[in-house]
């Protein structure tokens, strides 16, 4: 019988950093859906607080939760656009996304 310790090794050498970068990949993704459902979350308090005329804590929320905030009206519907950078960290995948991947999330109010 043969030794395969060096077999097992080269095996080993191959597929574990395939392995890393996977994992890599699916913290990346994840971030990215976490910050997104975030965004979603905030767009609720951002619309009702549009609603209200209520600017100032607008502001304070898009400080302290680090977002931007925009919004455009034509006649009575005005649409409001949260948008996020969230950093990509896996090598690789950054250069396919970018260094940071920006998150958007809108919504359309109609106004009376």
């Amino acid at each position: 019988m043969k030794n395969s310790r060096g077999q097992a090794l080269t095996e080993f050498i191959i597929v574990v950093p395939i392995l890393i970068f996977i994992i890599m990949a699916i913290i990346d993704f994840g971030n990215i859906t976490i910050k997104k459902m975030r965004l979603e979350n905030s767009l609720d308090t951002i619309v009702s607080l549009y609603q209200n005329q209520d600017f100032k804590t607008i502001h304070d929320l898009t400080i302290s939760d680090d977002f931007s905030f925009s919004y455009t009206k034509n006649q009575n519907i005005s649409t409001i656009v949260l948008t996020k950078n969230v950093k990509i960290f896996t090598p690789f995948l950054n250069l396919i996304f970018g260094e940071n991947y920006l998150v958007e999330t809108s919504r359309t109010v109609y106004e009376k």
